[in-house]
């Protein structure tokens, strides 16, 4: 599965000690076998520094550490700490790609219904509710907004904020939504139209018509108590 060296220091002269590691690169090539090198520095310690190095195997790890250049550097990096150099060696268990997993999930046939989203929010003075799936390829949302509904009169008390400052992309479904950014600027949303809503607005409904939103961008956080 693989190998992993970790080695923590302490040192106030980090450059010095780069340009070491770049001279044992030059005179190491064609000879070393780490795959991979990343340097992370300790936010919480001043002058800690971590290198994490990945290696096929513990095997070809020790063959790296026994090269005469790498046993220089180490020698050469010691008087550049402050203090001992920590190692730790690790073997490999698992390897979990993410992204790739979610971009592999993402190219699936996939089907889901609303009426059993993964959750639920509720507007305030029960105006309507919102109902999130968490699909492969990021939250989709259908609200219900009832008539009466305000934004900020429903929704503000939740988010904290003087507007809306979600963005959305949404379709609507049913009923009608008037929408004024802050700028003064208005539109109104009727079943079949397509909107796409910067942040920075209000919005309410229109008629005594229930108002249904489907929402691709906007809902991840929205009325989110």
């Amino acid at each position: 599965m693989g190998f992993i060296q970790i080695m923590e220091l302490t040192t106030t002269r980090p450059e010095d000690i780069e340009a070491l590691v770049n001279e044992w690169q030059d005179a190491t090539k064609g000879q070393r076998s780490v795959l991979k090198g990343t340097l992370t520095k300790d936010r919480d310690k001043e002058g800690t520094y971590v290198q994490i190095i990945e290696f096929p195997s513990y095997e070809e790890a020790m063959a790296n550490s026994n090269l005469p250049a790498t046993m220089n550097l180490a020698e050469q990096m010691g008087k550049l700490c402050d203090g001992p150099i920590t190692f730790r060696n690790l073997e490999v268990e698992m390897v979990r790609d993410l992204h790739a997993e979610d971009e592999v999930a993402s190219q699936r046939l996939y089907r889901r219904s609303f009426d059993e989203a993964d959750e639920v929010r509720a507007f305030e003075q029960g105006t309507g509710q919102l109902e999130l799936i968490n699909s492969p390829s990021g939250p989709v949302g259908r609200a219900t907004f009832r008539p009466g509904w305000r934004w900020s009169e429903h929704v503000k008390p939740i988010a904290g904020t003087e507007s809306c400052q979600a963005p959305h992309v949404g379709y609507c479904v049913s009923g009608r939504m008037r929408v004024v950014m802050d700028d003064g600027s208005e539109m109104e949303s009727s079943p079949g139209d397509f909107a796409i809503i910067p942040p920075g607005h209000d919005a309410w409904i229109v008629g005594d018509e229930d108002c249904v939103m489907v929402d691709w961008q906007g809902f991840a956080d929205y009325a989110k108590r």
